[in-house]
């Protein structure tokens, strides 16, 4: 994941219009966590709050109705391999009509790409809540209709075959939200989802199971107090932490279902979360550390702590979680950042280990990534990524592993002098890392949110910010040879 601090420091130099802590607080939490010798890499739901700049929560009202759904798989999606990627090609999209932004909802529908949300980068920086949606085959935009939603950023959104759902997310104030509403490009309609059983909650994992929609850990908030934990981020008078609830929303009932809450003890606290349908059950790989700041005899402070990552399943017919066993062999992945389903497997990229707060420090050399077998339940190593040790956006393109240099320039002790931009893709058939075209100056300095495999193309979307000014939302979409 991108460091949303680096990408709005140029961007955004303003003070925020009501004086308040706004991109400070993001620049000081981002400072605190940031490993100095490398970037760091920065996990899915990775603590890291983004503070949001002065805005105004819109409150639309919508009737709701009930949903004509067709549940089921999604399509398959064509896969290709990493040899293809690397003979491929870099072209522009076009303009998008919406003002440039960060951190928006992205999903792929299997005909258009559709990005809603985010934060404004302008002097202004407010959250959003209009979208647009890009149709790669046509090389076209075009506007969606306004959300029946408050603006905000962090929101999570996935793809049910007919229809985008989005919940969550931060709203103006630094304020978590618990509501959501379902988007029919078909229709360009939305509608407002019943009221969630969970609480509010930003950088949630929504999953499609084919027939429910799951909303997973995510980040929510409680008033601070003066105890003695310091797990979770500290945010004004608010501490932000993982949260072990989940649920279920079923789009052809409009119901919500709580599930039963992860079985996590009470000292593993959710440092970031990684998560995959494989089918028939729910895989979540659980990063926690559990960090305790106390005070000895003369007042002085000590810092102690462990940390760890745990695996969890969840089989829908029994209602019940269980936790994995880690490999007897002591093969399993010291960290996650996100995972990836391929046919019986799931592909763990490199991730930073997790490690308790007190002994967080530079980032490591010689990370690598993971596969699991599903069935057989134990972890492969894979090769060696020239990325692997920094800060990169990683996709699945159903036979490999893109992993695209998002922001700083690696030093190259364990490889190539690596810039903004490059890239390489990791082919699951030959386990082997092959070299992608770099993305084209001046883009790779302005990746505005990751990339999309639509089974023709990669995309990503950038920010135009010629000589530091906000220019517009555009885009790139990498086409193999």
């Amino acid at each position: 994941m991108i460091d949303l601090s680096e990408r709005l420091r140029p961007l955004a130099a303003a003070p925020p219009p009501d004086g308040g802590g706004g991109l400070d607080e993001l620049r000081a939490q981002a400072g605190r966590r940031r490993r100095h010798k490398r970037v760091a890499v920065v996990g899915l739901s990775a603590l890291l709050i983004v503070a949001i700049v002065a805005g105004v929560a819109v409150a639309r009202s919508t009737s709701r109705s009930a949903p004509p759904v067709t549940a089921g798989p999604l399509p398959t999606v064509p896969s290709v391999g990493a040899a293809a990627l690397a003979r491929g090609h870099w072209t522009t999209i076009p303009v998008a009509p919406i003002s440039p932004r960060i951190d928006p909802v992205q999903v792929w529908t299997g005909r258009e790409l559709i990005v809603w949300g985010g934060i404004e980068v302008s002097p202004v920086g407010g959250v959003t809540n209009d979208g647009a949606a890009y149709d790669p085959a046509a090389h076209r935009w075009r506007r969606i209709a306004p959300a029946p939603l408050s603006p905000r950023a962090s929101a999570s959104g996935v793809w049910t075959g007919s229809e985008l759902v989005v919940w969550g997310g931060q709203l103006a104030g630094n304020r978590p939200a618990g509501d959501g509403a379902a988007y029919d490009p078909a229709t360009n309609r939305w509608r407002v989802l019943p009221p969630s059983p969970l609480s509010p909650r930003l950088r949630a994992t929504l999953l499609w199971t084919g027939h429910q929609v799951l909303v997973l850990g995510g980040l929510t908030s409680s008033p601070s107090t003066s105890g003695s934990s310091s797990s979770g981020v500290w945010v004004g008078a608010l501490l932000v932490h993982g949260s072990p609830q989940a649920a279920s929303y079923d789009p052809r009932t409009d119901r919500w279902q709580l599930l039963p809450e992860l079985p996590v003890p009470v000292d593993h606290h959710l440092d970031r979360l990684a998560a995959v349908w494989t089918g028939d059950r729910l895989l979540e790989w659980w990063s926690w550390d559990d960090t305790q700041t106390t005070k000895d005899t003369n007042g002085n402070q000590e810092v102690a702590g462990s940390a760890g990552v745990d695996l969890y399943s969840y089989d829908p017919a029994t209602n019940g979680w269980r936790l994995d066993p880690l490999a007897t062999d002591g093969s399993a992945p010291a960290g996650v950042a996100g995972a990836f389903v391929d046919e019986g497997a799931v592909v763990l990229p490199a991730a930073y280990p997790a490690l308790p707060t007190s002994e967080k420090g530079p980032a490591m050399d010689q990370l690598r990534g993971w596969t699991y077998d599903v069935a057989g339940g134990h972890y492969s190593e894979m090769p060696l990524g020239q990325l692997d040790d920094g800060n990169r956006e990683t996709a699945w393109t159903g036979a490999a592993l893109v992993s695209i240099n998002a922001s700083t320039t690696i030093d190259g002790s364990t490889g190539p002098l690596l810039s903004p931009g490059d890239g390489e893709a990791w082919d699951a058939a030959i386990n082997r890392w092959f070299d992608l075209p770099s993305v084209p100056a001046p883009h790779h300095l302005d990746l505005a949110a990751p990339f999309v495999w639509t089974g023709y193309q990669l995309i990503t979307l950038v920010i135009d910010t010629p000589g530091q000014r906000v220019g517009a939302l555009g885009g790139l979409e990498l086409t193999p040879g």
